[in-house]
């Protein structure tokens, strides 16, 4: 899975069951411990009468025993599952990940819990105790999505009926109001390259930016960072070109 498609899948765990994009928003609060949006437990249908229902009160917190819990937990809904088959009065139950954490969408705050987005991804679930992972998260989020706004421009299909518009704007609006973010460094996912449209004068500056704010030793060693996890249009980019770049335009700056 590269980068975008990480992105991709986790933007889609905030839609709603019609698929409405409306519903990604930034987020304000994360859970820090391992929470699903219907609690964890093995509900079986009353037919079924080979092992009772149970709640899970285990403390989940740890990575081996919420592991080796659900381990014992997802064995117990497959063979549920098996006798089930695919018969419709015996819906499937799904199976538990390991890694799943709750977070509240921006302005959702004294909702009821159905407004909760659960989010299941390793990664972020051993990043969501940073300090700074709500402006972290919505900020990879935001620059997806204005890698989106851009590359839909050039092809000449960005308008307010797209699917990207309403969540550009939410998210432009949430680092309007917090303006002390807008240099939040975006969570790098793991697995693939990140390919940007920007001017590579902007991502020179982006850069520097973070490096007088101690993020890297040098601009160098920022523009290098950079271009190990980078293309522009498609196309690598040596550091040499960024501050090439830079130099070049440094008048706009």
């Amino acid at each position: 899975m590269n980068s975008n498609d990480q992105i991709i899948n986790i933007i889609q765990q905030f839609l709603d069951s019609k698929g409405n994009y409306d519903s990604l928003k930034p987020i304000c609060i994360a859970h820090e411990d391992y929470v699903t949006a219907e609690g964890v437990k093995f509900a079986p249908h009353p037919d079924y009468s080979h092992k009772k229902g149970y709640v899970v009160k285990d403390d989940l917190r740890d990575d081996k025993g919420r592991i080796r819990r659900l381990t014992i937990l997802n064995s117990d809904i497959e063979k549920y599952n098996e006798w089930a088959g695919d018969r419709p009065q015996y819906p499937n139950i799904d199976l538990y990940h390991p890694y799943s954490f709750l977070v509240i969408r921006d302005g959702y705050e004294d909702v009821d819990k159905q407004l909760y987005v659960e989010i299941v991804d390793e990664e972020l679930y051993k990043l969501k105790e940073d300090e700074d992972f709500i402006p972290r998260f919505n900020k990879t989020i935001y620059d997806f999505l204005k890698y989106k706004k851009e590359e839909l421009e050039a092809e000449g299909r960005w308008s307010d009926e797209n699917i990207y518009y309403k969540p550009f704007q939410a998210f432009g609006d949430w680092f309007d109001k917090h303006p002390e973010h807008l240099l939040a460094p975006p969570y790098e996912i793991e697995g693939g390259i990140i390919n940007v449209t920007d001017a590579l004068w902007s991502v020179a500056d982006d850069l520097r930016a973070r490096t007088d704010k101690d993020e890297f030793p040098s601009y160098r060693d920022a523009y290098r960072w950079w271009c190990k996890r980078h293309t522009h249009k498609g196309k690598k980019v040596t550091w040499k070109s960024l501050e090439n770049e830079y130099k070049k335009n440094s008048y706009r700056v």
